[in-house]
């Protein structure tokens, strides 16, 4: 390879490695007690549609945003007759955040940026109702 190859490659390796850095991983735990049916888990935006999963208690579902967006990420997760809808990636408040960490409990979702502090959200529901 000559230099001048060399060099295209290095460049495009180094701004492939930058794109891919502006994105926001979001990852969501289902830690509800393993008596309870399992969430099935999805993550969407207005360009960008994120794959379907279902978890089991202590499962994570794994999605990253696209580019650093300047779209909000609503996530969804319905267990039996039980939903809960919740903004998984805030442009607002998440961005600049490598990793945006999720739980979903018995109380609802929980938020976090390091993965030990969390701080509710939003509470399940059911037929229109909160708990």
């Amino acid at each position: 390879m000559d230099r001048f190859s060399l060099t295209h490659v290095l460049l495009l390796s180094c701004f492939v490695t930058m794109v891919a850095s502006l994105s926001t991983v979001i990852k969501i735990k289902n830690v509800l007690p393993s008596n309870l049916p399992p969430v099935d888990v999805q993550c969407t935006s207005a360009g960008h549609k994120g794959p379907y999963k279902t978890l089991k208690t202590g499962d994570m579902y794994l999605f990253a945003t696209v580019n650093n967006p300047v779209d909000d990420y609503v996530c969804w997760g319905y267990r039996g007759d039980y939903n809960i809808a919740f903004a998984g990636y805030d442009n607002t408040t998440d961005r600049g955040h490598p990793t945006v960490y999720w739980q979903l409990r018995v109380e609802g979702s929980f938020h976090s940026f390091d993965n030990s502090k969390f701080v509710k959200t939003d509470p399940w529901a059911t037929n229109d109702k909160l708990f």
